[in-house]
């Protein structure tokens, strides 16, 4: 039985260094309730949305500093965080919205978001450079998988906006142990209800364990619920 944190947390938009004062807390608290894994929200390092903010340089040099310390804090447990990823392909916008997998003090995985949402009080595309790649990475011989906030609502009956790929058929085929799923959903009346009969669904068509983090509190006008599965 594999067990796993889930750190609901308040990411403060901008103040990276009172993000990774929070997260190292988090990850010292599992090590002590014995948790194999901690799984973060989405851009939790920098604060979702940032917007404007990732137009200035220190917002993403912060970041990169506080990576290196939760890596380091990544002995003895697995570590799944939200951040910022610099886009090195020449092309495109200049960041990834990613997630990073440490254990042990070793990246096992950098996963770029792929579906990007710019609808509503979405304007990812704005910002961020899709991802291209599914995120599966093995932890004592066995797979798992990692997606991010809309990778996953891309199913039918669930999105208005139709992407032109689904995240999450094309980790049929992997054998999944259990998929990680960091987001930074906002509320809306009904929307825990939805995220749960989404999530449920996931987890029947993978033959798999799903573990969603959300995260919770208010960030400018926007609302966050938690009510992380």
């Amino acid at each position: 039985m594999m067990k796993v944190a889930i750190a609901q947390m308040n990411p403060r938009v901008g103040d990276v260094s009172k993000n990774v004062e929070n997260i190292l807390s988090w990850v010292e608290q599992a090590k002590k309730e014995k948790a194999q894994w901690i799984l973060f929200p989405e851009l939790c390092l920098v604060g979702y949305p940032p917007r404007d903010l990732l137009d200035y340089p220190f917002l993403f040099e912060e970041s990169q500093e506080g990576l290196k310390k939760i890596q380091e804090a990544s002995s003895g447990i697995g570590v799944i965080v939200g951040s910022l990823e610099k886009n090195e392909t020449g092309f495109g916008k200049p960041y990834f919205n990613s997630a990073f997998v440490f254990h042990d003090r070793n990246l096992l995985l950098n996963y770029q978001k792929r579906l990007l949402p710019s609808y509503d009080i979405f304007e990812e595309e704005r910002y961020f450079e899709k991802g291209f790649r599914p995120g599966v990475f093995e932890w004592q011989g066995k797979k798992f998988g990692v997606a991010i906030c809309e990778d996953i609502w891309n199913r039918e009956g669930f999105l208005k906006r139709s992407y032109d790929e689904d995240p999450i058929h094309d980790l049929k085929k992997q054998s999944l142990e259990a998929l990680f799923v960091l987001s930074a959903s906002p509320f809306e009346l009904g929307k825990p209800d939805i995220r749960k009969k989404l999530v449920t669904e996931i987890a029947e068509e993978l033959h798999s364990k799903v573990i969603y983090c959300n995260q919770a509190a208010g960030n400018d006008e926007l609302i966050f619920d938690g009510s992380s599965l």
